[in-house]
């Protein structure tokens, strides 16, 4: 075997003195192609972080456009309603301290509607006849529900939001969803639109879905959005103004009975056609196009909702103005029915409870009331100061 030339080979200590002799005595054509190399390397990383970043952005994009097409956007509808069953599909019953399945089923009973108007009761003093509140909710698309304190209003739009993605009323059958807390859009930095908040924050936060403009508008278009506002009472008084202004406008823009009407945009190259085909700018309409009225509710407490100025409360968007009123005996009677499963596996007779609790005034005023209490309709004039 061969053995080394250990002679040829520079050991460390003369290979660092010549570094260091280059260093202290430089060539300027050395450094002149050092510096040039340098450069290249730094555009050449720019260039592909730049080239990495546009390629993302493209693919995210055209994802997001193949989503609005019809197949694949209900898969995409599909796995964001398993999401949405996956958020509110529970809750904790802090009666029974343990965690309950939250849907139509379980916390919507029919209730009946009575009128408070003082206009209605002069024009038409005879009774009017009784709506269920599933009547109420989903005969009337635009609707605020008053309450007092701890009456139950977040839980009802949790059991909407739940329900309805399980396809629970046929006649919301085809309708998608969307839960806002109106005290996280109050805090959005720069005050955006609704629309634009649920596009690049609460879609992409909550449900990860990215660039989902295409399929929100899409769902819009059609009137397949029922918007879920929560808590408008837990909004900062000095940011109501402007979330009831943003609602506002959205509510003109989108959900006002088809009357908004989209202008056709032009682009300027073929280039900027395919990045609005693929979703980089807003996606073209056509002329003419008219968005159909997506459901919309929207809760308060009614004392917070009174202090409002009258010029700023949606009823002149068109949102009727409804109560949750205490239950009547009839409606507790059903509520303890409707856990008769329950009474069944610790061997309890119901007729029994309900004696019970009534024997003890104290006990049968705590009586939890369901989410969905009676709604009893709200005066439209303005509220007595």
């Amino acid at each position: 075997m061969p053995t080394p030339n250990l002679s040829s080979q520079e050991s460390p200590l003369s290979l660092l003195d010549r570094v260091v002799n280059i260093i202290a005595n430089p060539n300027p054509e050395q450094i002149a192609v050092g510096i040039i190399s340098a450069l290249a390397a730094s555009l050449i990383i720019w260039l592909a972080i730049r080239a990495s970043r546009g390629l993302s952005t493209l693919f995210w994009a055209f994802t997001a456009r193949l989503s609005a097409a019809p197949a694949l956007s209900r898969i995409v509808t599909r796995s964001y309603l398993r999401q949405v069953r996956k958020n509110f599909g529970t809750v904790r019953n802090i009666y029974l301290d343990r965690q309950e399945q939250l849907d139509l089923h379980r916390v919507f009973m029919p209730l009946t509607l009575r009128s408070r108007s003082d206009q209605d009761q002069i024009e038409n003093p005879e009774i009017r006849a009784p709506q269920t509140t599933r009547e109420i909710l989903t005969e009337n698309p635009h609707i605020v529900i008053l309450g007092a304190p701890g009456s139950g209003k977040t839980t009802p739009l949790k059991a909407l939001a739940s329900g309805i993605s399980q396809h629970q009323w046929s006649e919301w059958q085809t309708l998608v969803p969307v839960f806002v807390s109106l005290r996280a859009f109050s805090r959005a930095t720069d005050e955006p639109s609704l629309h634009h908040w649920l596009i690049h924050t609460l879609l992409p936060e909550e449900y990860n879905l990215r660039y989902a403009e295409p399929l929100l508008n899409k769902l819009l278009s059609r009137g397949r959005m029922l918007l879920l506002l929560d808590g408008l009472d837990e909004v900062n008084v000095d940011d109501q103004s402007s979330v009831l202004t943003r609602i506002a406008g959205f509510l003109e823009k989108y959900a006002s009975n088809g009357s908004q009407t989209v202008p056709r945009r032009h682009s300027a190259s073929l280039l900027s056609g395919w990045r609005m085909a693929l979703g980089l700018r807003s996606a073209a309409t056509p002329s003419g196009w008219r968005a159909a009225s997506s459901h919309i509710l929207l809760t308060c407490r009614e004392q917070n909702y009174d202090l409002i100025s009258d010029a700023l409360l949606l009823r002149h968007q068109g949102m009727a103005e409804y109560r949750l009123a205490d239950m009547r005996d009839g409606e507790v009677d059903a509520m303890v029915q409707s856990r008769q499963e329950d009474f069944e596996r610790h061997n309890k007779a119901i007729p029994r409870f309900l004696d019970a609790i009534r024997a003890n005034e104290r006990i049968y005023q705590l009586t939890p009331q369901p989410p969905l209490a009676n709604p009893v309709h709200r005066s439209l004039s303005p509220p007595c100061r």
